[in-house]
């Protein structure tokens, strides 16, 4: 890192002396030309053609795989979304766990499996971030959430037919796009400052926090239906239905960047609770287990909220 004097060149132009160490590196010229990139708060130059600083195609990483599907599934996610370009699983006599291997694979979008032996997988990331976008991706993830409200909806009226399969896959949908989220901007962060993904450092940890919010959302979703033993009472379902109503409004304050409705989802808060707690006080002890997801539930949507009022970005008064 070094500073350099701004100098004024024209009437529309301003001008820095490069590097003379980093124009030779790169084999640069007078009269060659340069790749611009500019951003928010930064401006990126690199040579035309050349691969720029924080191009990951070199980037590789092994894995050993065990037989323990916990343990790799987590590795597995850490070199996915600390963007490894190159992925190497490798163990005796992997063959006999492919398929295991492969379903797990098939969890990460872009990650394609690109060789296999006897006792070697090699994955290839195959992204192109400059057709992702955070904010698509993570629109993508809210309807899968409020999908998945609607078959717990569905659940506590005593539709429990097919609900289970239905919120696992839905479930997995949300933890692909989520990790998929974490992983560009975990690509914003490297170098450039989000130059690759065009988002500013702050975009980039309002992101993040928006995003994991948003997923603990599902995970409850997907448990509430398995401490269900049938049709619930009409008072669960209303609070049920003013949480899910929570939800979209604490989503809708970010997707508009509304600082009233994000605040009336913290005023909201308290509401909900004293129905949860009156759910709690008058059925069975049984019941507990479900209702807890749901408070659970009511905390995030006021996190989500928050994650606006923090990070301020945009936000209309």
């Amino acid at each position: 890192m070094g500073y350099r004097k701004l100098i004024s060149f024209g009437d529309a132009s301003y001008v820095i002396s490069l590097p003379k160490d980093w124009v030779q590196k790169n084999g640069l010229k007078k009269g060659d030309e340069l790749l611009v990139d500019i951003h928010a708060n930064s401006v990126n130059v690199s040579p035309i053609g050349s691969k720029s600083l924080d191009d990951n195609s070199s980037k590789e990483v092994s894995i050993e795989y065990t037989a323990d599907n916990y343990r790799f599934k987590a590795e597995l996610i850490y070199a996915y979304i600390n963007n490894y370009h190159i992925i190497n699983i490798f163990g005796n006599e992997l063959h006999k766990h492919s398929i295991e291997i492969r379903k797990i694979v098939q969890g990460f979008a872009a990650l394609e499996v690109v060789q296999q032996s006897s006792n070697k997988i090699v994955l290839k990331d195959m992204l192109d971030f400059s057709d992702v976008s955070a904010f698509d991706i993570l629109r993508r993830v809210d309807r899968i959430v409020l999908s998945m409200a609607e078959d717990v909806q569905n659940a506590l009226k005593g539709n429990m037919e097919g609900c289970f399969e239905s919120l696992e896959q839905k479930e997995s949908d949300v933890n692909r796009l989520t990790n998929l989220i974490f992983k560009v901007l975990r690509r914003g962060l490297e170098h450039s400052g989000g130059g690759k993904v065009g988002l500013s450092t702050e975009d980039i940890f309002y992101y993040w926090e928006l995003a994991l919010f948003i997923e603990k959302i599902g995970d409850q979703l997907k448990r509430i239906p398995r401490h269900l033993k049938g049709k619930v009472e009409p008072h669960i379902i209303d609070a049920y239905n003013a949480l899910v109503e929570q939800y979209k409004l604490a989503m809708k304050a970010n997707f508009t960047k509304s600082l009233p409705l994000a605040l009336d989802v913290i005023a909201n808060k308290g509401p909900i609770f004293n129905k949860l707690d009156y759910c709690t006080n008058n059925n069975p002890s049984e019941y507990i287990y479900f209702l807890e997801k749901m408070r659970i539930m009511n905390i995030y949507c006021g996190n989500i909220a928050k994650t606006l009022l923090k990070m301020g970005i945009g936000v209309k008064p």
